[in-house]
């Protein structure tokens, strides 16, 4: 199997992307992880409603993504989860299913002043972010 993940991180381990809509979440994770370990929150509501951008879809999206990690966590499997993830409330379930696992997690924040600033004035976006295992 092709190496899926950053170099340093736990090949099983749940990795959360936190920070608001446009701090580079997305961007970042597309040139760092193959796409079939990226779940992203704007995927699944593209996939129950076909619209990415539908908020109403956002209860239903996330039952589905929660489904998803649940079944990759349990086999042992990388799961990127790109979405906001900004409150506990947003984190626990997925903290609680890596943790029935015995899973590892990362959390990775994003920056969304550094990205915004640069992203207006840099042709290559410079996406701050830090990375905290949990």
């Amino acid at each position: 199997m092709a190496e899926p993940f950053v170099e340093g991180l736990p090949v099983d381990a749940l990795v959360l992307l936190v920070g608001p809509s446009g701090s580079g979440k997305s961007t970042w994770a597309a040139t760092r992880f193959r796409s079939d370990v990226i779940l992203s929150s704007d995927a699944f509501r593209q996939l129950v409603a076909g619209d990415a951008a539908d908020q109403a879809a956002t209860p239903d999206a996330f039952t589905v993504l929660h489904t998803v990690a649940r079944a990759r966590l349990r086999r042992g499997l990388p799961t990127v989860v790109d979405a906001t993830n900004l409150t506990e409330r947003a984190r626990h379930g997925l903290l609680r299913a890596a943790g029935k696992e015995g899973r590892p997690v990362v959390a990775i924040v994003f920056d969304p002043v550094s990205y915004t600033h640069l992203r207006a004035h840099e042709t290559q976006p410079v996406i701050s972010y830090a990375v905290f295992c949990l």
